[in-house]
């Protein structure tokens, strides 16, 4: 997948500014702010172009803490180690292919995530032309998965509905609108996938040795579910 196939460079730092989740109970994405060291709402209008998607399993797992395995392309062909990191040291919980292991995995609370690496072309909390990451579970994967977004989309959050779930119980998804990006956005954020590509090449190199260390953007990131189900 992705919107360009040319991969070079050797950087392994994640050009990612930022990882946003989904708040189902605020109805809006939030974010690390590492400035002031404590989770952060989007403010205003956020608007992106779609570069690349992957796969990735997350969750919280009592006694563990946060858990998860590495992003992939394609969850049929890479075997997922599932590792729970504390203190910046990794435990292996689980390994093997997705299919294999998915099961297992979801009785102890880690779920599958839809992961998004985009450009933003209108961003009040970001700026524009920042490479952004959406990690996508519960509402917020269903709600992308179900209006089809492909990779070169332009896509903006149009705002958030309410879901009842019961009459005690109800949460926020998000309303995305896609469009096509104009010509001057999408060379830009083809420009910004080539260094994205670079990234994930030399990502897969280092995965493949014995020591993998987690990289500080990751390590900010807690995973839990949107919404009970």
């Amino acid at each position: 997948m992705s919107i360009t196939n040319t991969n070079n460079g050797t950087s392994v730092r994640n050009p990612a500014t930022a990882i946003l989740e989904w708040d189902a109970m605020e109805g809006n994405f939030k974010y690390y702010d590492s400035e002031a060291k404590e989770r952060a709402f989007l403010k205003g209008k956020i608007e992106f172009i779609v570069l690349d998607q992957l796969s990735n399993v997350s969750g919280w797992v009592q006694d563990l803490g946060g858990c998860k395995a590495q992003e992939t392309h394609n969850l049929s062909k890479a075997p997922l180690k599932v590792q729970a990191w504390k203190d910046g040291k990794p435990t292996l919980v689980k390994e093997g292919m997705y299919k294999d292991i998915k099961d297992s995995l979801k009785a102890m609370g880690i779920k599958y995530r839809k992961v998004v690496y985009a450009l933003t072309t209108e961003c009040e909390t970001f700026g524009a032309g920042t490479i952004i990451k959406l990690d996508l579970g519960g509402c917020a994967m269903s709600q992308w998965i179900e209006d089809e977004i492909k990779d070169g989309k332009q896509v903006s959050l149009a705002g958030a509905e309410q879901v009842q779930l019961n009459k005690m119980v109800s949460y926020m998804k998000p309303q995305f609108s896609v469009v096509e990006p104009d010509t001057a956005d999408l060379l830009e954020a083809k420009d910004a996938d080539v260094q994205l590509q670079a990234y994930f090449d030399a990502r897969k190199q280092k995965e493949s040795t014995p020591a993998v260390q987690q990289t500080t953007l990751d390590s900010e990131v807690e995973y839990e579910d949107d919404v009970p189900f």
